[in-house]
């Protein structure tokens, strides 16, 4: 596993110590050179992130634990987190809110975890634990949304999960329950992509642009042993590997329309008419002075069900001025 700062000039690198020992490596010139950290270089490291400046990392291993450190990987330390079957690893952009994942093989540990201090304490989070695969996890820039892929084989389930509150409360999304290896967020957390293997059903590449609420496959193939995919910030440019001589496909997401908003007056009061993509949440702010950043919420539309969405602001009768815009979440 390798992550990368958001400028791309350093890099952080596991290694397990499967022919050759291990161990952690870093680069501060985009890959040009490498320097073995002080990690220890017996343990089967699975996957690795990184905040945006690279000040902050998380390592985890396979039944060894999760490791970090503060210092750009200079020096790494043992958390209290349980030492089992750890998979998966993400990051907000600022390293203080972190999930790793670890499949349902231990009863008891495996599940989803949060930190919210970078790394020091771990929470088992309320998901299913005794039969979920999970297999990778991915966070948004501010680690308020996060998505959890698990894979569908043996006597596991599949299916992807959601959080908006840092892993809190998790929901079962609709996607299909197939074997899902690998997941990418943009960093605003409302568009996904996760690519899933043919291991027990048809695999592929699916996508979804409103934090998860529905996905669409993609024209990828099914047949490819899909392993990991990766996004741009904005998740208009997406990459996907394939296991097993497959190769390296690279994609796009057109992302959906900006909401739109209208303003009539009904019998004296505005009457707002918002156009959005279904299936999206959005939420109807106002000001009063467009001078100052000072927005105030007035509705939040859940899974918009129909487009327009029509509401009237009865606050707003006899106002000299007033603003509205609708923001996507």
């Amino acid at each position: 596993s390798v992550a990368s700062s958001s400028d791309g000039t350093t890099f952080v690198a596991v290694a397990a110590p499967i022919t050759y020992n291990g161990g952690i490596y870093t680069s501060t010139n985009s890959g040009t050179t490498w320097t073995q950290t002080s990690a220890p270089t017996n343990q089967n490291w699975r996957s690795v992130a990184s905040s945006s400046n690279a000040t902050k990392l998380v390592a985890v291993v396979e039944d060894g634990g999760i490791y970090i450190s503060t210092n750009s990987g200079t020096t790494w330390t043992l958390t209290s987190a349980p030492p089992v079957l750890w998979v998966s690893v993400a990051s907000s952009s600022d390293g203080t809110k972190l999930v790793a994942v670890t499949p349902g093989v231990i009863v008891g540990y495996s599940g989803i975890y949060i930190s919210t201090d970078s790394g020091t304490t771990w929470t088992q989070t309320s998901t299913p634990t005794d039969q979920q695969n999970w297999t990778s996890v991915a966070s948004s820039s501010d680690g308020t949304k996060l998505i959890a892929v698990a894979s569908a084989e043996d006597y596991n389930n599949g299916g992807i999960f959601t959080s908006t509150n840092s892993g809190a409360t998790w929901t079962l999304t609709s996607a299909p329950d197939i074997s899902w290896q690998s997941v990418a967020s943009s960093s605003d957390g409302t568009t996904f992509v996760a690519v899933a293997a043919p291991i027990t059903y048809n695999g592929g590449i699916y996508t979804s642009t409103n934090s998860g609420t529905t996905w669409t496959q993609t024209s990828a193939p099914t047949n490819q042993n899909w392993w990991s995919v990766a996004s741009s910030s904005n998740a208009t440019k997406l990459v996907a590997v394939v296991n097993y001589g497959g190769g390296i496909y690279t994609g796009a997401i057109t992302p959906p329309p900006s909401p739109s908003l209208t303003l009539q007056f009904l019998s004296g009061y505005p009457l707002l008419s918002l156009y959005g993509t279904l299936g999206n949440t959005y939420t109807v702010q106002y000001t009063t002075n467009l001078a100052v950043s000072n927005w105030t919420p007035m509705l939040i539309v859940p899974s918009l069900s129909v487009s327009p969405f029509q509401m009237i602001d009865p606050a707003g009768v006899g106002q000299p001025m007033r603003f509205y815009r609708a923001i996507q979440q």
